[in-house]
């Protein structure tokens, strides 16, 4: 579907061929196209009006690639990552928000809708005012994209924090599935999050006076810090991570040691007992304190002796 955001007269109506016409051609104003689930026709009328390039126009068919940027003649296109903010551990997905620039036009481009283009457009709506050009509306874009990756860092950040108090908790174990959970989410951050650093630099090296304004080089290089901060922050959370995971596993080995100690010591104690009763069990005719009277009793008095002195020793070693 396509509908038009801004430059038109009746904006958030659905598209028409000339009525797109008429809004693409007006150099007063800024247009912004915004296509969801686009079909081959939706695609035709694209092609037709802005002349896109084939090769940018294949790549807005491709879902889930790597963020990029490609400069034409007339025209940016880029292609770069979303997220949604609301997710638990384990189930962070991004989705792909492709942008062509010109002069006076932005058109968006995703698999389905999403909240950040929504939630602009209404903006632009209740303020009842357009962006002042194709550049800074790509701002703004831009820099509501990146900034959206802020709390979903702040969860992920929450979460390390919980593992790494149940981790100091002897009474509350941490299952190794937790951690990677949240390593996946890092990974899929830090997947979406590099490129788009490149995606950010490469604006900010460009030489299209036309499509982006010098004026708005400290604006587009504000989303590059953020985008720089949050990879760090990845980066450091990465870390953080890791020693969660190694506060676990010293953990379960200082139990398991402590488990092999224990049994350790109990075969010890079983041993002893085992040895005097073997010694006594054994088939000789002439052995002394067989025909004794009190045998039975020194025997078992033998092993509570050895069971005592065994278990004294492996408490002051803690092994019991």
């Amino acid at each position: 579907m396509l509908r038009v955001i801004t430059g038109c007269d009746q904006p958030n109506i659905p598209l028409t061929t000339d009525s797109l016409r008429e809004a693409f051609f007006r150099l007063d104003t800024v247009l912004w196209l915004d296509v969801t689930a686009a079909d081959h026709h939706d695609w035709d009328i694209l092609q037709a009006t802005f002349g896109f390039h084939p090769l940018a126009i294949e790549d807005a068919k491709k879902q889930n690639q790597r963020p990029k940027v490609d400069q034409y003649p007339d025209h940016l296109f880029m292609s770069i990552p979303t997220v949604d903010v609301r997710f638990a551990p384990g189930e962070l997905q991004t989705a792909e928000l492709d942008i062509f620039l010109g002069r006076n036009y932005i058109v968006t481009i995703s698999e389905t809708p999403l909240e950040t283009i929504q939630q602009l457009a209404q903006s632009y709506a209740s303020a009842n005012q357009a962006p002042t050009s194709a550049a800074a509306l790509l701002h703004t874009i831009l820099d509501t994209v990146v900034d959206d990756f802020f709390p979903a860092m702040d969860t992920l950040d929450t979460a390390i924090d919980v593992l790494e108090a149940r981790a100091f908790s002897p009474g509350d174990p941490v299952p190794i599935s937790e951690t990677v959970k949240i390593k996946r989410d890092l990974i899929v951050l830090r997947r979406a999050l590099a490129p788009m650093r490149d995606v950010i630099n490469h604006i900010l090296r460009t030489s299209d006076t036309l499509l982006i304004p010098a004026s708005l080089m400290p604006y587009f290089h504000d989303v590059y810090d953020h985008t720089l901060r949050l990879v760090e922050t990845i980066d450091l959370h990465r870390d953080l991570l890791t020693g969660v995971v190694d506060i676990i596993l010293a953990q379960t080995s200082n139990q398991l040691n402590q488990v092999m100690k224990t049994m350790t010591a109990i075969s010890t104690i079983l041993m002893g007992c085992a040895l005097i009763a073997g010694i006594y069990g054994m088939n000789f005719k002439h052995m002394p304190e067989l025909e004794w009277p009190l045998g039975y009793a020194f025997c078992i008095g033998l092993m509570l002796t050895a069971t005592t002195g065994l278990v004294w020793y492996f408490k002051r070693l803690r092994w019991l």
